[in-house]
């Protein structure tokens, strides 16, 4: 019984872990756009003007509606999930707003 509790529990913590090695945490940015092309965005954040790479698989929404990096200028307000790609920041998630 105890060898099998035990069992259990090795087994718990091998799926939470590989849970957390599968889905490493996103960074998250809030902030100004400060400038932006079809694949980078800076974001001016705090004392910070961090560049994010904007690949194929980014969603984007703007204005609360799904978008594109074509629709989005220096200006809106975003908040920006992203991950560490070897030395640049990948978008995952862009959410924007333009400036009321």
């Amino acid at each position: 019984m105890a060898a099998t509790k035990c069992t259990l529990i090795v087994l718990f913590l091998g799926v939470l872990a590989a849970a957390a090695w599968a889905a490493p945490p996103s960074l998250m940015f809030d902030g100004k756009i400060v400038s932006v092309d079809k694949d980078k965005l800076v974001l001016s954040a705090g004392t910070e003007q961090p560049e994010f790479v904007i690949a194929k698989t980014t969603k984007i929404t703007l204005n609360g509606k799904e978008s594109n990096a074509g629709e989005l200028m220096a200006g809106q307000t975003a908040k920006i999930a992203a991950e560490r790609d070897e030395a640049k920041l990948r978008a995952v998630s862009i959410t924007a707003f333009s400036p009321k």
